[in-house]
């Protein structure tokens, strides 16, 4: 039986065990250590993401420039706005034609420029003056109907200027025009016919001729439809038959 003052005697063999236990113990921590800062790349590796993110951004903002290039696609559709309105000044310029400057053909008088046909167009067709519901209908070819240039409300911008028939078309003619005397009316035509010079500002490109009358039976004896003998839109020297 020992003695409890005695020492305990450890051999070396078992310290030297112990020892190297320790140590193998120490080394896995430091690992265990490693791998939180790899878990700290773990962290950089993130901060990559981030830039990922922010590149994918860059892109977002390529596709917003793209964006900005459909913008173009406004300007171009601006553009075709332009040629649409390029297009409704062009139809301006058809429909208000007969209201520009007549163009100058001599240096003689008259110095418009025919709108109407002054030329016979169909032999034995319908005389000046009598109704007509077409052009082939006329002899000149020019049936003056409601609406057409010449017989519009407010023609050429000015709301003096009124309709000189509204209720039919009759059969007319261009008259002192394009500086040709074959347009003019001879002095035997004088007797029954007129010369309008057509609505203000229309620059003489809408002259026709109008039967000439001193009373309304003088053009119900063209047609039964006139209504009145008077000056053609309030204007000119001598009175024709209209039906305003």
């Amino acid at each position: 039986m020992l003695s409890t003052s005695s020492p305990i005697r450890i051999p070396l063999v078992l310290v030297s065990a112990l020892l190297a236990l320790s140590c193998s113990r120490s080394g896995g921590s430091s690992k265990t250590t490693d791998s939180s800062d790899a878990s700290d790349g773990s962290d950089a590796s993130d901060g990559n993401d981030g830039a990922d993110s922010s590149a994918a951004d860059a892109s977002d903002g390529v596709d917003g420039s793209t964006t900005g290039d459909t913008i173009t696609t406004g300007d171009t559709d601006e553009e075709s706005g332009d040629a649409s309105g390029s297009d409704g000044e062009d139809g301006d310029v058809v429909e208000n034609l007969s209201c520009k400057s007549g163009t100058v053909i001599g240096d003689n008088e008259p110095l418009s420029t025919c709108t109407y046909s002054y030329e016979v167009q169909n032999p034995g067709g319908k005389g000046i003056g009598e109704g007509c519901e077409s052009d082939a209908e006329c002899e000149f070819g020019v049936c003056f109907e409601p609406g057409d240039p010449g017989n519009r409300e407010g023609e050429c911008e000015n709301p003096s200027n009124h309709a000189v028939n509204t209720l039919f078309g009759f059969c007319t003619r261009g008259c002192d025009c394009n500086n040709d005397t074959d347009s003019r009316l001879t002095e035997e035509e004088k007797l029954s016919f007129v010369c309008w010079n057509g609505p203000s500002g229309s620059e003489g490109r809408l002259k026709i001729v109008f039967p000439k009358c001193t009373t309304l039976d003088d053009c119900t004896a063209y047609d039964d439809r006139y209504t009145e003998c008077n000056l053609p839109n309030g204007s000119g020297v001598f009175k024709g038959c209209i039906a305003p």
